[in-house]
């Protein structure tokens, strides 16, 4: 720090700029939910935020920030129900987003020696059958949840008819993943290249039901991230022994216990 000043500098600079994108998050947030704020009630809610995600004894605060942080916005006047979506959404977008983000790109890293390299690539491969099984969970919720009426009325404006997609529709295609998330996780490459398309019919159904934007966004990031991240996992086509191996293998013994035999 003394001797390299100028550094200390641009790193209290980047951390300020940091807390200053993440308040403005915050801020946008409680105006996309039509709730007026002050500064001083933003800055309290954040500090106490950030204060108990490094002391709490959870790992990064998980359930004690979100329940402190509805607690000062609601004791400083703002609606609970408010309070409590924005936080979530805030900490989804500061804290969950980023972890899964970078849970795919510490793979990418040549950190690992080759017998950690291969746990990581056994969990990533794990990790994405469990949102692939999430993900066809959403698909069955949506299939039995009605759509908002200010989209449909977005959509009827291109389709007056109103969507053709029918609800069992996607609840047979949340159920397909259901059952391609278990096969995922054993590295199948044909599982894996019919959860990609099953992943893109899934996208343009949420679009095509009721303009569900936040499920199509959520099918079509877990689709890319299945071919760009994972490609290398389920390209590996697992070794099988030959037939002629085999067969002699099976000659040989054969052979073996009739000599003994006779």
């Amino acid at each position: 720090m003394a001797g390299h000043p100028s550094r200390l500098t641009q790193t209290i600079g980047t951390a300020l700029l940091a807390h200053l994108l993440d308040i403005t998050t915050l801020y946008i947030l409680f105006r996309a939910f039509n709730q007026p704020i002050s500064l001083g009630i933003l800055v309290a809610g954040y500090a106490v935020g950030i204060l108990f995600w490094i002391v709490s004894v959870t790992p990064q605060g998980i359930g004690v920030v979100e329940g402190l942080m509805v607690l000062v916005f609601t004791s400083l006047g703002v609606s609970g129900v408010v309070a409590s979506t924005v936080v979530l959404a805030f900490r989804g977008l500061t804290f969950w987003i980023p972890m899964l983000l970078g849970f795919f790109a510490v793979q990418r890293m040549q950190l690992f020696a080759p017998d950690q390299r291969m746990l990581a690539d056994v969990w990533g491969v794990r990790f994405a059958a469990i949102l692939v099984a999430l993900m066809g969970v959403i698909n069955v919720l949506s299939a039995v949840t009605p759509s908002l009426t200010d989209r449909m009325k977005i959509l009827e404006q291109y389709h007056p008819g109103g969507p053709s997609w029918r609800p069992f529709d996607r609840c047979v295609g949340g159920f397909a993943l259901l059952i391609l998330a278990s096969n995922l996780g054993r590295r199948k490459r044909v599982a894996w290249m019919l959860t990609i398309v099953m992943l893109g019919l899934s996208a343009v159904s949420h679009l095509v039901k009721g303009l569900d934007y936040e499920e199509a966004f959520l099918a079509g990031s877990l689709m890319v991230i299945l071919i760009f991240d994972a490609r290398r996992v389920f390209m590996r086509v697992p070794t099988r022994p030959p037939f002629n191996r085999a067969c002699a293998c099976l000659a040989a013994r054969s052979c073996s216990r009739w000599r003994m035999e006779c």
